[in-house]
């Protein structure tokens, strides 16, 4: 009787979960495909460690190594260098690392060394009062590979493989309402959207649960 409760109840969420989004759905000149994380990230210096291959998409230079990201100091362009070396590999007002393959491993202010799938945008941003210049990163992520990142921390990877499941449909509605493409971006990685650490391959049970819904 009591998994006829539990499935029960969770058929019920997961339907109260899907209903907005598919109501979202309804637009379907949307892309729900993917989504785009404003991360919690250094404001004028970051080192991302490629494990894999990545593209600069501004000058289409393959990078397989770490590069650092830094403002360049004139209130308009950011560098790009190899850490290794320290070349410039490129200068101006925003940066593309295009993924073919692996991940980046960035760290994150808020939760330290994180290990990110997807794509990332490294752009500079004026304050409007004050006129200081920042970096502000966007990682753009399978929906499904964001899930991987949210569910285990809304949750626990130690959670019940049927719990984490109807996370796992929670979390990608919430996700879907918030894609925006006239925005920016359409989350960011923190509890004023959902808790996202990028990817954990050591969460077992939330990668078994998001394989199960994708």
């Amino acid at each position: 009787m009591k998994k006829i409760v539990s499935a029960a109840l969770a058929l019920l969420t997961a339907l109260f979960c899907l209903s907005p989004m598919m109501a979202t759905r309804a637009s379907a000149a949307t892309d729900y495909s993917t989504i785009r994380v404003r991360l919690s990230a250094s404001t004028d210096d970051i080192d991302a460690g490629i494990d894999g291959i990545y593209t600069l998409s501004q000058t289409g230079a393959t990078l397989t190594g770490p590069v650092n990201i830094s403002l360049a100091g004139d209130g308009v362009n950011l560098v790009v260098r190899d850490s290794s070396s320290g070349a410039v590999l490129y200068t101006g007002p925003e940066a593309d690392l295009i993924r073919g393959s692996g991940m980046i491993r960035q760290y994150n202010t808020r939760y330290g060394y994180c290990y990110y799938l997807g794509n990332m945008k490294y752009q500079v941003q004026t304050t409007a009062s004050t006129g200081a210049q920042r970096l502000v990163v966007t990682n753009t992520v399978g929906l499904e590979d964001y899930l991987l990142g949210v569910v285990g921390y809304e949750m626990s990877d130690s959670f019940p493989l049927e719990a984490l499941k109807v996370q796992a449909i929670c979390a990608r509605s919430y996700a879907a309402c918030k894609i925006s493409p006239s925005a920016s971006y359409d989350v960011v990685d923190t509890s004023s959207d959902q808790v996202y650490h990028g990817y954990n391959s050591s969460q077992t049970n939330v990668i078994a649960a998001g394989q199960r819904h994708a």
